[in-house]
């Protein structure tokens, strides 16, 4: 991931924090200057590439949000999103909770 992440830009850092007792990792990515948005879809592609190449999820107990949609449709795999789909019906049938948050 890190070369990914150079080859875009070579002053990203990348800093990994986390809850080591449970496996949840953070990653904080720092550069200078701005962020153009073809170059944060750029730096998503890399990240999470990586991250699901090392047999990770792009995202956590954090949930997906506004912000993580591209990630969620791109690096999810359909049956997770079914399934999430499902549970997502089960407990909120009247689409009541956190609507547009998630393609759900």
């Amino acid at each position: 991931m890190e070369s990914r992440l150079k080859a875009i830009d070579p002053t990203y850092a990348a800093y990994v924090y986390g809850h080591i007792a449970d496996g949840n990792l953070h990653l904080t990515l720092i550069k200078r200057g701005p962020l153009p948005d073809e170059e944060l879809r750029a730096v998503e592609n890399a990240v999470y590439t990586g991250i699901r190449e090392a047999g990770g999820s792009f995202s956590a107990e954090h949930g997906v949000g506004l912000e993580k949609r591209y990630g969620y449709e791109t690096f999810t795999s359909k049956e997770k999103q079914a399934l999430a789909h499902t549970l997502k019906q089960a407990l909120d049938p009247k689409g009541l909770f956190n609507p547009g948050k998630v393609p759900f």
